[in-house]
């Protein structure tokens, strides 16, 4: 097994344990279904949630001292931060599927028609939102531990909140109507959100292995 794949393995190890969690909260988001809550509510609060369960590792490993596991098993420290953001997204590729169907089946039960393409921009639109929470606060983990870096993690995210907040107040009138261009556009749309989740993802993957390092550095 490559190193690489060592470090994914423990990270879905270290979680699994919790599953009883995770599935309770899934429970709850069948329930919101059952409800009647329409099926894109149901896969977009699925993206939230896994960009929630991105901190586990970070907690768990805390919690019970992991680091000098991972100081034994044949990778680098780098490889152990690409690792995590593996088992990131696939943690939230698992979300989108029991999500998806648990938006489905309650809908199909009731006969309602389900319009694939909004379903598919809201998986897009879910995944760009997963990848601005899990890009924002994963970094903040690496940099500071976990500790110190629950307090801050989602820093970022409401500061630039507050920014686009700001300039849409500031722009009114003259603030691009996004979106009429998404609906005048679902194609390059979806393909754009893919894109540009993937990227601040890999950015924030580049961000977290310097930070990391220069934590490592500093003995902390």
């Amino acid at each position: 097994m490559s190193g690489f794949a060592a470090a994914v393995r423990l990270d879905v190890l270290t979680v699994r344990p919790y599953g009883r969690q995770v599935l309770l909260l899934g429970l709850a988001v069948a329930c919101i279904s059952v409800v009647g809550g329409p099926p894109v509510a149901v896969v977009a609060a699925g993206s939230v949630f896994a960009a929630l369960v991105a901190a586990y590792p970070f907690a768990i490993g805390d919690k019970n001292e992991l680091d000098s596991l991972r100081s034994v098993l044949p990778a680098a420290r780098r490889t152990f931060v690409r690792a995590r953001y593996a088992a990131t997204v696939g943690m939230y590729a698992v979300c989108l599927a029991v999500c998806t169907g648990l938006a489905l089946a309650p809908a199909a039960a009731r006969g309602e028609p389900v319009d694939a393409a909004e379903l598919g921009m809201v998986a897009a639109l879910g995944y760009a939102l997963f990848a601005v929470l899990a890009g924002l606060q994963l970094p903040v983990y690496y940099a500071l531990g976990y500790p110190r870096g629950r307090v801050v993690a989602y820093v970022p995210l409401i500061v630039l909140s507050a920014a686009v907040a700001a300039s849409t107040s500031m722009l009114g009138d003259l603030a691009p109507d996004l979106t009429a261009w998404v609906t005048a556009r679902p194609g390059a749309s979806v393909a754009l959100l893919l894109v540009a989740g993937t990227g601040l993802l890999v950015a924030s993957c580049v961000t977290a292995r310097r930070l990391d390092a220069r934590r490592a550095a500093r003995g902390g």
